[in-house]
């Protein structure tokens, strides 16, 4: 009864440790190196999407570079036509501001003449009333002598004829006559003064006409002075429009400068943006040769492990073979003498088979742990996807805004004002624009700086594995050293 047990226990434990090296072989053949492969594919795939995206972005960057540039030249062309504008609207308001000095000193002179001469006619005019008054006084004297004179000449006349043939009683007349020609040689002093005193009125009287004409002449021309007073200050209205404007103009150059300024920076932050895109190609071809390196090693690993698997197959038919010798052996003997209580060989043998056996299966437990696991790859996957959805919407976005800023700059040459907000959209754009490329440039350095993590895990995976396939085979030579 206890034969059978004896001699069916170790036929059965060699049969399972012989499965489970089997599995164990299948294993290693075929899982851990279909994973590795599968997945130095797809990160192979998703590494040169990423390219391809790369450059994309590239072309995308470059085509809003240049658009940018075409802004800036056009902002630079306002601003050139703004201050030629500016320079002839100073030039106007300098004439203007001379101008209108002049009018105001021309018109304080003519003010302070206009006053004098005003002062002066009403003095003349009051004069000339008195020399009137007297005039017309002296003139009605002057008549009523003249009456008396005709009369007294008549008389004189008849005296002078009776004075020709004289008589002594004539004497007294003549005497009378001589008197009377003193007289008439008075009067005629008399009148010769008046007539002087006369012409003296009459120049007076013209003098007070040129005055007249003079004062009319000052009444039009302040009448003038009040019309350029007027002219004057809508000059100076005009003036203070156009300093208002040229203000406002000033502001906008300010703000086109600054906006230049700004545009330059963001030139100059989106080629540095393009020449660490350009640094892409290079990293991915260092990557690709990471995975070839990694694919060689795979390929060394490959073949490592199928040595040690026939090498394992061999060693499992050979202590099989060796079993059942031990077994036939066993049986022809139990007749004989009494069984051993064990085979102290064959016991060996046995722990030996089941060391490897564990060392199998942790070498498989390892090999397991250095699989990926399959979220990683859709989280990756899902990722990239959100990142090119936001890079499209992005690129749509920017295509509306050019599409916006191309309207808007022709909405410049009809308002100043709607170029002031024009700009400060066009500001929080860019800013906007730069804070996503650079967001953007951020992830995708953080996705390539995982898969270069996951290369460098799964090679130091692979050399892990390769040390322990190593230190397998040596620890098999070491205890099977007749195999060799």
């Amino acid at each position: 009864m206890n034969t059978p047990r004896k001699s069916l226990l170790p036929e059965h434990e060699p049969n399972t440790g012989a499965q489970q090296i089997a599995d164990a072989d299948n294993l290693k053949k075929h899982n851990p190196e279909q994973m590795c492969i599968s997945i130095l594919e797809a990160v192979l795939k998703q590494t040169c999407q990423l390219k391809q995206r790369s450059a994309d972005l590239l072309v995308d960057a470059k085509e809003i570079c240049l658009n940018q540039m075409n802004s800036i030249k056009k902002l630079r062309e306002e601003n050139t036509r703004l201050k030629q504008t500016n320079i002839q609207l100073e030039e106007r308001q300098q004439q203007a501001c001379a101008q209108f000095e002049e009018h105001r000193v021309l018109s304080q002179l003519l003010t302070d003449k206009h006053s004098r001469d005003a002062d002066q006619l009403a003095r003349k005019q009051a004069e000339l009333e008195r020399m009137t008054e007297r005039y017309n006084a002296l003139q009605s004297d002057f008549k009523a002598m003249q009456l008396e004179n005709d009369v007294k000449i008549n008389e004189l006349q008849g005296c002078l004829a009776l004075a020709d043939h004289p008589e002594p009683e004539n004497i007294p007349q003549q005497q009378f006559i001589k008197e009377l020609e003193a007289k008439i040689a008075l009067v005629e002093h008399t009148f010769a003064f008046l007539k002087k005193h006369a012409d003296q009125i009459q120049a007076e009287q013209d003098a007070l006409i040129e005055h007249r004409q003079k004062s009319e002449n000052h009444l039009s021309q302040r009448h003038d002075n009040e019309n350029l007073k007027q002219e004057c200050d809508q000059l100076m209205v005009d003036n203070w429009n156009l300093e208002a404007k040229g203000d406002a103009a000033m502001q906008l150059q300010r703000e086109a400068k600054t906006e230049a300024s700004r545009l330059s920076r963001h030139c100059e932050d989106l080629i540095n943006e393009l020449s660490k895109l350009r640094d892409v190609p290079r990293e991915l071809e260092e990557q690709r040769e990471q995975y070839a390196n990694l694919e060689r090693s795979m390929q060394i690993v490959k073949t490592i492990a199928e040595q040690l698997a026939k090498k394992l197959k061999t060693e499992k038919d050979s202590h099989q073979i060796e079993l059942q010798d031990l077994e036939e052996k066993i049986r022809r003997e139990e007749g004989e003498k009494a069984p051993a209580a064990n085979c102290s060989k064959c016991g060996e043998k046995l722990n030996d088979i089941r060391n490897a056996e564990i060392q199998i299966m942790k070498l498989q437990r390892v090999s397991g742990s250095t699989e990926l696991p399959s979220t990683s790859t859709g989280i990756t996957q899902e990722h990239t996807e959100q990142i090119e959805q936001r890079c499209g919407d992005q690129m749509v976005n920017s295509s509306s805004h050019m599409g916006k800023a191309e309207d808007e700059y022709q909405c410049l040459l009809r308002s100043y004002f709607g170029v002031r907000d024009e700009l400060e959209q066009r500001l929080n754009e860019v800013d906007c624009l730069k804070k996503t490329i650079m967001e953007e440039r951020a992830k995708t350095a953080n996705i390539l700086n995982a898969q270069k993590s996951e290369l460098i895990k799964n090679l130091g995976n692979c050399c892990e594995n390769e040390r322990l396939v190593m230190e397998l085979k040596h620890g098999i030579e070491k205890k099977f050293p007749k195999l060799h």
